[in-house]
């Protein structure tokens, strides 16, 4: 393993002004990193599928099994070592302006950001003994195991066109160069008025403008593409989130609130999917490729809650909620290629409630008991054509797993 490094200098600059200051944050971020995995399992149990080499494959022994790796006669040196090289640069400046007079009944903040994230990325699955592995195991040399897939006749092209190791990366079997441009501007203030000793309403807003620019490069006999694939777009969004509070302290004990706002979550690029190892699932969704982009998606949050304190050994936190989710970003998985990428499909809903009680059981000694309850549901069919039959997601399942936190993570930041 290479060590990961990293450099992270940034800046505070505070300047007051009586009864407001101004502050300036400035940070940049540099890291290159070098990583390694092994390649030669997942190369085994692909050059053995029958669903991609049909007419080869078939009658042959299994090179990898339950049992283990069960290399040929002749290819028993056959390795290939996988590498992932990542660099990122971002540079991010935020302006902030704020009141400082704590007992003002209008406290505010106003500020401006502004990011330029650089991201780059190599990964290649290195295989030079590929022509010795076919060789023995195929009976023919590489360059007649891998063609150039027509995905129109679901065959090789005719004439027969070899896929052969790219000389830019010679004797990667596979490749996948990335770069990608993320720059990110943004105005944001945020005030709150206590109107008397009890009632404070509280207005919030950021205006975002975005844009995301890359370009990928991507390749190798087991991709099936002659020339290798290239891509490039880029995507430019506007996004308004608002924030709406109001709060009644009914006295030093107790506390009630009603929160309104939307949060979002940036768009973005897929890597290429190619046709060669997914045709069936495209098929099956009614598409011909994978999207190459995907855009931003939002969540609307309400919330009711109160804050009690009972003789100050009882300290008493509850709300309820009420989340939509819209546009949804979801990671799909085609069930036969297996190669995912993201699209955005569906809506959904989650509804919820919270409790948490502290409890001073004496001077040096405090309990804690927290508990919660969500009901988070699709509200919508998500398809990627009217021709695919099952959608990936259908109105009414339950969201689980990083689906359901991430919700449920967006209502945390929008607090």
């Amino acid at each position: 393993e290479r060590p990961d490094k990293f450099y992270l200098p940034s800046l505070k600059i505070t300047g007051e002004f009586g009864g407001f200051e101004l502050i300036s944050d400035t940070s940049y971020y540099h890291r290159k990193d070098t990583s390694a995995y092994e390649g030669t399992i997942y190369n085994l149990g692909f050059y053995q599928s029958p669903a991609v080499f049909a007419s080869l494959a078939y009658g042959l022994p299994l090179l990898l099994d339950g049992s283990g790796v069960h290399l040929p006669d002749g290819a028993t040196d056959y390795r290939s070592p996988a590498t992932v090289d990542n660099g990122q640069q971002n540079f991010v400046e935020e302006l902030r302006l704020q009141s400082t007079d704590p007992n003002s009944p209008l406290t505010w903040t106003t500020g401006l950001f502004f990011s330029n994230a650089r991201q780059s990325y190599l990964e290649q699955i290195h295989d030079p003994l590929l022509n010795e592995l076919t060789t023995v195991y195929y009976g023919t040399t590489y360059d007649q195991v891998f063609c150039n897939f027509d995905a129109t006749a679901g065959a090789c092209t005719t004439p027969y066109t070899p896929v052969l190791y790219d000389p830019r990366f010679p004797n990667d079997s596979y490749f996948l160069q990335t770069a990608a441009k993320d720059t990110q501007y943004a105005w944001y203030g945020e005030a709150s008025y206590a109107f008397t000793p009890q009632w404070k309403l509280t207005l919030g807003a950021r205006e975002s403008h975005m844009r995301y620019t890359f370009n990928t490069l991507t390749g190798g006999p087991q991709l099936f593409l002659t020339p290798p694939q290239t891509g490039s777009g880029a995507i430019s969004e506007n996004a308004f989130t608002p924030k709406v509070s109001l709060s009644y302290q009914y006295n030093n004990d107790n506390l009630y609130y009603a929160t309104y706002a939307k949060g979002f979550r940036p768009g973005g690029a897929n890597n290429p999917v190619p046709y060669a190892a997914c045709a069936p699932d495209f098929n099956n969704f009614g598409i011909t490729a994978s999207p190459k982009t995907f855009s931003s998606d939002s969540v609307n949050s309400y919330e009711i809650g109160a804050k009690n304190n009972f003789a100050g050994r009882f300290q008493l936190a509850t709300s309820v909620y009420y989340i939509r989710w819209n546009n949804i970003q979801q990671t799909v998985v085609p069930p036969i290629c297996q190669i995912s990428f993201i699209a955005n499909l569906g809506q959904a809903v989650a509804k919820g409630a919270d409790v948490q009680l502290d409890v001073a059981l004496g001077a040096h000694f405090t309990a804690e008991l927290t508990a919660g309850y969500t009901d988070a549901r699709y509200t919508a069919d998500a398809r990627f054509s009217a021709a695919e039959a099952t959608p990936i997601v259908s109105n009414g399942d339950a969201i689980t797993g990083q689906g359901g936190q991430q919700m449920l993570a967006s209502k945390e930041r929008l607090q």
